[in-house]
């Protein structure tokens, strides 16, 4: 949605922020940045709401009219949140429902994104350090092993990591399918090609 000049100005903002998941803390920080650019540029009714389960109520007793989201991982931006706005009339920034639930899986949004031909490094999805020691060897070279959780913050959990070899891929499969990440057993891990660049989020 477009937050320009004119009457947008004098609408009530909710800024989500906050929220359950592992990545609170990032959140709590953005929120902030960002209702403070809002008040900077005029917006006069903006207000924080940090998410919980009586979300509905806070956005009803605020009147709020239109929301910036910014939520990190899990509620905030895998189709929960976006759905309960749809569900009360009320726009909001970023992408919609279906979109953001998408992009919460990474094997199936880059299917889709391969379906429609957007160039994307080789990758195999595996559910053993077997497969995952397979999938390297099929590739070449070094490559990338990420934990499938539909969370974020799998980084500061060790579920991501690079290796040279089929040998090492197999070790770090072992290690991540073992993890608990933000509460979650990894589905699988998905190797892929690394790309050049010097860290992976």
């Amino acid at each position: 949605m477009s937050m320009q000049t004119g009457t947008h100005r004098t609408r009530r903002v909710g800024v989500l922020y906050g929220g359950p998941s592992a990545e609170r803390e990032v959140s709590l920080v953005s929120g902030k940045e960002v209702a403070d650019a809002l008040r900077q540029r005029g917006y006069k009714g903006v207000s924080l709401v940090d998410v919980g389960p009586d979300l509905p109520a806070q956005l009803r007793k605020r009147r709020i009219e239109v929301v910036f989201n910014a939520l990190h991982g899990k509620i905030g931006e895998d189709g929960c949140v976006q759905g309960l706005l749809e569900v009360m009339g009320i726009p909001y920034t970023g992408s919609g429902v279906t979109a953001s639930a998408l992009c919460m899986d990474k094997v199936l949004a880059k299917q889709v994104l391969a379906r429609h031909r957007v160039p994307l490094p080789q990758r195999h999805l595996a559910t053993t350090a077997d497969e995952a020691a397979t999938a390297a060897s099929d590739i070449g070279g070094r490559v990338i092993i990420k934990s499938q959780v539909l969370s974020g913050g799998r980084m500061k959990a060790g579920g991501v990591r690079f290796a040279e070899a089929a040998d090492e891929a197999r070790e770090a499969a072992e290690a991540i399918l073992g993890l608990e990440i933000n509460g979650q057993q990894p589905m699988g891990v998905l190797v892929e090609q690394a790309s050049p660049v010097a860290q992976e989020y």
